[in-house]
């Protein structure tokens, strides 16, 4: 599986074409829509975006959320519940508006404000992030700087990049730096599969 923020949810779905409809359904999405996502962003918008019913290869997949404490997902007994779900491991107070997502009778937030990088019990779990750190697959550090800070588990370098990368997360720069941003983070992991030896 993979984990990271941004991304909370491990899925070791066997079926990579079910996989690639539903990136191209997102994909679709931010290409059509003019609004952008800020402060404010009703995310219930989007799920009214996924017509596409749940995959009959029912892939093992594994979400992050938020209540008084962290807590891990893994079973949805229909399409509407694990939108839900995925909407709450999105939802950051205020910025994503001022009501939680309510899910089997509470309120649910992301669940990195609780676990940034949790780990499966069983496997291997290979972990992702957008800031420099010690995890399997994230940007090099090119500073100087030693610091690491803890946040919610997620152990990072202290540096000017990651100030800068962190705003990012909250204002989205332009396109253009945008798709520059994901071919760093394409190449930071064909890097790291070369590394493993899973890649030629």
């Amino acid at each position: 599986p993979l984990i990271g923020p941004g991304h909370r949810l491990g899925s070791s779905a066997k079926n990579d074409v079910e996989g690639k409809m539903v990136f191209t359904e997102v994909v679709n999405y931010a290409n059509t829509t003019n609004e952008h996502l800020s402060f404010g962003f009703p995310l219930g918008r989007v799920s009214k975006r996924f017509s596409r019913p749940m995959p009959t290869s029912k892939p093992e997949i594994h979400v992050s959320i938020t209540h008084s404490k962290n807590s891990m997902v893994s079973s949805f007994t229909s399409r509407e519940e694990l939108i839900k779900v995925l909407l709450a491991s999105c939802f950051v107070p205020v910025y994503a508006g001022g009501k939680p997502v309510e899910f089997q009778g509470q309120k649910w937030i992301d669940g990195g404000f609780t676990d940034s990088l949790p780990i499966l019990p069983v496997g291997r779990t290979i972990t992702m992030s957008p800031f420099s750190g010690p995890q399997d697959i994230s940007p090099a550090h090119k500073g100087i700087s030693k610091l690491h800070l803890r946040l919610a588990n997620m152990s990072v370098v202290f540096s000017k990049d990651n100030i800068i990368k962190l705003n990012q997360a909250l204002f989205p720069p332009s396109l253009p730096r945008l798709k520059a941003l994901e071919q760093h983070g394409y190449q930071d992991a064909v890097y790291f599969l070369k590394k493993e030896r899973w890649m030629q």
